[in-house]
Parts: structure tokens; sequence; C-alpha cells
């Protein structure tokens, strides 16, 4: 929510890049970002904030309706608003969800359960061939700039 529109730009960027080297950005790609403020880490163990890019998973913003209590208006300002969950699906559609009180992971619970997956707690599950499968994929997209 605090990021500056130099980095809203460099971002949007890095999406166009990925959607022409691989049609990243197809309309089951989710966006989604956890953001906690100062006073509320919202779930997360520190204040900070990443953005993930999960494709196939646009369909879980439906389960995201039916768990979190979407916002009215855009938690965007400096300091943020309210502690929020973001989510957008590659056809453009987006909504904020207040995520104060949410439980640690609760967002990573909704990609997983939306996967059918019951192994969401990374620790304990850690998956470490998807883990090289990502990094692996990254490593492709940063050397075709």
């Amino acid at each position: 929510a605090e990021m500056r529109a130099d980095g809203l730009s460099e971002y949007e960027r890095l999406l166009a890049h990925l959607d022409c080297a691989s049609g990243f950005r197809r309309p089951d790609l989710l966006e989604a970002e956890h953001g906690s403020t100062v006073d509320d880490p919202a779930g997360a163990c520190i204040v900070h904030m990443h953005v993930h890019l999960i494709p196939g998973a646009g369909g879980a913003v439906s389960l995201a309706e039916s768990r979190f209590r979407a916002a009215t208006k855009s938690p965007f300002a400096s300091p943020a608003l309210y502690p929020y969950i973001w989510m957008r699906k590659g056809d453009g559609f987006q909504r904020f969800y207040h995520a104060g009180g949410l439980p640690s992971q609760a967002l990573r619970r909704v990609v997983a359960e939306f996967f059918g997956h019951e192994n969401w707690h990374y620790h304990l599950h850690p998956q470490t061939s998807l883990m090289t499968e990502t990094v692996a994929f990254w490593q492709r997209m940063l050397r075709n700039p």
C-alpha cells in the first residue's frame, strides 16, 4: 500500500514482460498481497510485503469471497489504513479484503484449499521440488529480459 508510483510502474512492466515471454498473465493468474500495518501484522510474523504470482489460481478469489470480509474502500494511503489482502486475477478483477485478526497464513490456506491441498504449512511440508521448479522458472525469465 505504501509503494511509490515508480515501484508500481516497475511491477506492471515485470508482469508485461512475463506475459510477452510466456503468456503468464492469463485469466487464471492470481496476484495476491498480504499487506500488514505497523499496528497489526495481520497474521504475518513481521511487517513486510511481497506479491504472490500464482498461475492457475484465479478461481481462488471465489473462496476468498466466502472466507474474507471485502473492503469497501482501498487501504492505500500512507501509512496503510488497515491490514489487507489484495487479490487480482489475470482478467483484471481485483478486490481488497480486511486482514486484521485473520489466522497466520490465511491467504496460503485459501490457495491450498482451492488446489485441494491440505499441506499449506510450508514448514511442515516443505515440498522442495516445487521450490526448485519455481527458482528455475524465475531464472529462465530473468535470462530473457
